[in-house]
């Protein structure tokens, strides 16, 4: 039996709806929400960081795990009497597991399950891939992607990085400057075509999902070369448990967004929505 992961807005917001959402949150310089009812200020933070709002009576000592990792989820495994922080242990990509251990993980993401027809996915594109994007060299969404009301709370680069484990090899995602990612002091002596300067901004698109059979669980098996995924089914993230999905190619549809935030804050700067008529990015909003 599927158990579907979606907070009610699969079904509830159509790509028409979405675009309409983001264009009077771009009016207000809000941020850009699937859920209306999630509101989220601004974060003035320099470093960026997951949200730690908590709900009325919440207690104040809880994980960043556990209040970054979503309501649905987070009630699909306690339903097996294991904490959160207990669970994402299991994920991290340097343990090995027990068979009971992998049994879990395993029984947790099924009935997690897939995606319905209208859930609203997301998915985060680097810095050096929006131009590609907006002007249509890219013309479509694929590979690894979420539910954004999965993956609501991260918010900032940093946190974009880590919740996502975008520290794959040759990821162009650039949280850090230096060499190979690693930061230098002024008297080094580097490479200058070799040193990376850090992010300003990252991207987001996201999409009524319009063909459930497109997003699957990934069947790739593990191996250095893709390190840090673990074919477990969520990211190895140690400050959300983050379910992870395969999208095929989709070309891209007319309300999709493409919204840019800035790394530090994740204030949104630019809202994009897709015209399939113009095959197009149109400038809807930001500040």
């Amino acid at each position: 039996k599927q158990v579907l992961i979606n907070s009610g807005i699969a079904g509830a917001f159509t790509a028409g709806a979405y675009y309409m959402q983001a264009a009077a949150a771009s009016r207000n310089t809000a941020k850009v929400m699937a859920n209306e009812n999630v509101k989220i200020d601004a974060i003035d933070s320099p470093d960026a960081v997951f949200i730690e709002e908590a709900a009325d009576g919440l207690n104040n000592n809880l994980s960043n795990a556990y209040r970054n990792t979503s309501v649905e989820v987070r009630q699909v495994i306690e339903q097996h009497g294991v904490t959160v922080d207990e669970f994402i242990e299991l994920l991290d990509s340097q343990r090995q597991l027990t068979n009971v251990e992998a049994a879990l993980v395993e029984t947790v993401r099924m009935e997690i399950g897939l995606p319905a027809e209208g859930t609203i996915m997301s998915k985060t594109i680097p810095q050096a891939d929006i131009y590609k994007y907006i002007y249509g060299e890219y013309d479509s969404v694929r590979r690894f992607v979420s539910l954004e009301e999965h993956s609501s709370a991260i918010t900032g680069l940093d946190a974009q990085y880590e919740a996502n484990r975008l520290d794959y090899d040759g990821s162009l995602f650039k949280p850090t400057e230096g060499v190979s990612g690693i930061g230098v002091n002024e008297n080094s002596v580097i490479n200058v075509d070799a040193y990376t300067v850090k992010d300003t901004v990252y991207g987001k698109i996201t999409y009524a999902l319009d063909d459930a059979s497109q997003v699957t669980l990934c069947t790739d098996i593990p191996s250095i070369e893709n390190a840090p995924y673990t074919g477990r089914g969520f990211t190895a993230s140690k400050e959300i448990i983050l379910p992870e999905l395969v999208q095929s190619p989709r070309v891209f549809r007319t309300g999709d967004l493409l919204q840019i935030y800035d790394a530090q804050t994740g204030n949104v700067l630019r809202i994009f929505v897709y015209s399939s008529e113009k095959a197009e990015w149109i400038l809807i909003g930001g500040i």
